[in-house]
């Protein structure tokens, strides 16, 4: 038997190994054939550049009635792929279009928010409020000084509280101290 990989021109000097599988239990053999290993190490740059204004999904807002709906335009997509393509590469475009497709006419979405401060937790939010509250109850009774006035030393403290609580959680997310 002859078996071969397909691989376009520009990736040809890439090819860096080139087997065949021995047969074993790990494939389910669904033909006479055995299964190709080839390994390919290009050298292309990959840039992502995620603009601020970028919608992408929301996955926590997804529901049971936005996957049915998917499902069903993702079906209404492929259909109108041709399956008559002339090469590998417009097949998968028309494939990844479709799924593009069904996903931002379905799928809820979410922009991304910079101000966003991943490691507010309800501790650092309850430490917070009670800055505040520490805060506003000192600036009521005149802005005293002096660690002798309690209302002084309470806000403080709350203060000194709140930010302890949000390094804490600032680090437990990015493993360093950001704050």
């Amino acid at each position: 038997m002859i078996d071969h990989f397909l691989v376009d021109q520009t990736l040809v000097h890439d090819v860096q190994a080139f087997t065949v599988l021995e047969e074993n239990e790990q494939f389910i053999q669904m033909s006479d054939h055995l299964p190709l290993l080839a390994k390919l190490c290009t050298r292309q740059n990959i840039e992502i550049n995620f603009e601020h204004n970028e919608q992408s999904i929301a996955w926590n807002k997804l529901s049971d009635d936005h996957l049915t709906m998917y499902q069903y335009s993702l079906d209404q997509s492929l259909n109108s792929v041709s399956m008559h393509e002339c090469t590998v590469d417009s097949l998968s475009d028309g494939i990844r279009h479709a799924i593009h497709h069904a996903a931002n006419t379905v799928l809820p979405k979410s922009t991304f928010n910079k101000h966003t401060k991943p490691y507010w937790t309800s501790e650092v939010k309850n430490a917070h409020s009670k800055s505040r509250q520490m805060r506003a109850t000192w600036i009521a009774n005149g802005r005293p000084r002096g660690r002798e006035n309690i209302y002084f030393r309470n806000y403080k403290e709350a203060k000194w509280k709140f930010r302890k609580i949000q390094r804490i959680e600032s680090e437990k997310v990015y493993g360093q101290s950001v704050l």
